[in-house]
């Protein structure tokens, strides 16, 4: 599933819920605010809603690849967990060629683009969210 389904998702079910409250809400006071038009324009201002926060989420979230070389892994590693870290991703998952960086709760790693470092050869790529992204740049600006 990709991160712009993941984030409707996530604020379609938070309108969805407030939509019910409100329905209920306007029957138990008598019905007389529930009427078509209300619940058309309830409707269509909840689903404007839910596209423009996916998409403004989205677009700060979309998750991008960064191919890089990296002579000194260890301290570029040491580094990019600070990052991480300071980003809210302290939990690290080390497997062959990959480091991943995660939260540490399920929810937020679903909703997340994940921080990945894959080693190919004598380049390493990370693939991170857009915003992240703009973060290891400038480490690695620093870095050489």
């Amino acid at each position: 599933m990709n991160t712009f389904n993941r984030f409707a998702i996530y604020y379609g079910s938070i309108t969805g819920g407030i939509f019910t409250v409100l329905v209920v809400l306007m029957a138990v006071d008598g019905g007389k605010l529930l009427q078509p038009i209300m619940l058309i324009t309830l409707s269509l201002s909840f689903l404007l809603f839910v596209l423009m926060m996916s998409l403004l989420s989205y677009g700060l979230a979309k998750p991008e690849i960064l191919s890089i070389e990296i002579t000194d892994i260890d301290r570029f590693k040491n580094d990019l967990s600070v990052l991480a870290n300071k980003c809210g991703r302290k939990t690290i998952v080390e497997k062959e060629n990959e480091i991943a960086f995660q939260y540490s709760d399920k929810f937020r790693n679903w909703v997340a683009t994940p921080m990945i470092l894959k080693k190919k050869g004598n380049v390493y790529d990370i693939l991170a969210p857009n915003v992240t992204l703009n973060e290891i740049k400038r480490l690695i600006i620093n870095y050489n």
